[in-house]
């Protein structure tokens, strides 16, 4: 009954634990740690959720820099865009936070995942970067 429970309830967290510097645009961040994996979606080889039900899911993302660069990262479902946030820091040891949230509706075997936008010099900080996702109905 417990695996039947985790399918129906899929929900997962991640948190990337090295600091990623000069990605390019339209590059799937991979968080490798996991605290959570209820139905076994997320896949940290890939970076991507996979929806095992149709619905309605949650999703947020947070991400860390430090220094004085700019950074955008996006949501994207199945290659769209869904939503995105960006940082920019003034001074080279500034300690920033950006991210954002969503509620969008996934049918069974659609794709999330959060990737690089906009900029070509793009860095996100370790333990500060995290995705999570839920199922809400």
């Amino acid at each position: 009954m417990a695996n039947v429970r985790e399918i129906q309830n899929p929900a997962f967290s991640a948190v990337l634990t090295r600091s990623l510097r000069n990605l390019g645009i339209q590059q799937v961040i991979k968080f490798d740690r996991v605290l959570l994996n209820d139905g076994n979606c997320y896949e940290t080889h890939t970076g991507m959720f996979t929806a095992p039900v149709a619905g309605r899911y949650l999703f947020i993302y947070n991400f860390g820099l430090h220094g004085s660069t700019e950074t955008w990262l996006q949501l994207v479902k199945n290659g769209a865009r869904q939503n995105q946030a960006g940082v920019e820091g003034k001074v080279s040891d500034q300690n920033l936070q950006g991210g954002n949230a969503a509620i969008i509706y996934l049918n069974q075997g659609d794709d999330v995942w959060i990737e690089t936008a906009i900029l070509s010099d793009v860095t996100v900080e370790e333990y500060s970067t995290t995705f999570s996702g839920a199922l809400l109905y």
